[in-house]
């Protein structure tokens, strides 16, 4: 059985990112055995973690927002559920909520986690993303960021040129399961 939670792009991925030089003390990093890489000079080590992401799912009955990606980095021109990487100084939720706004001008109210997947996007990319469920509660939709466009969809009818399959799986998985999620407790 195929697992729906995990989506490949680019199936061979990059065990060592780009990264040459120890960023403690810049040395050059060794490989290791066990698809890592280590500097002799000090022990630090160059783990290959994913990134962490949110996608969040903006419905309004039976329509959902997606937004025209404007991005020279991945998926220019394709449409996708707003979100984007969890800064350092962030929680998950923060970001949602930031990267939302920044997109689409929107304010919104999460109330639950519907999924989470992994995405292996190029060879260098490999993100874990938390995709929530959100409304919205204030704002007028508008693109911005990295959006060119941002379009209320009907669930049903067609779909745009999506940039990704993750992002298929969700709507389908909302509309078609209704899951109940993890609430969000924002107290």
């Amino acid at each position: 059985m195929k697992n729906k939670n995990i989506f490949y792009d680019y199936k061979n991925i990059n065990k060592y990112r780009t990264v040459n030089y120890c960023p403690n003390c810049g040395e050059k990093l060794a490989p290791r055995d066990d698809d890592f890489q280590k500097c002799d000079n000090c022990g630090y080590v160059n783990y290959v973690n994913p990134q962490t992401a949110t996608a969040i799912l903006i419905t309004d009955g039976e329509k959902y927002l997606l937004g025209k990606r404007n991005s020279e980095n991945v998926k220019n021109g394709y449409w996708a559920l707003p979100g984007g990487f969890i800064e350092f100084k962030e929680d998950f939720l923060t970001a949602a909520k930031r990267e939302v706004k920044e997109e689409t001008n929107l304010d919104i109210k999460i109330d639950k986690i519907i999924n989470v997947s992994h995405n292996f996007l190029n060879k260098n990319l490999h993100s874990l993303v938390i995709v929530l469920h959100a409304t919205v509660i204030n704002g007028e939709a508008k693109a911005g960021d990295d959006i060119s466009q941002v379009k209320w969809f009907n669930y049903g009818e067609d779909m745009p040129e999506m940039a990704f399959d993750a992002d298929i799986h969700i709507i389908n998985y909302y509309y078609q399961k209704n899951p109940k999620g993890i609430k969000i407790d924002e107290t």
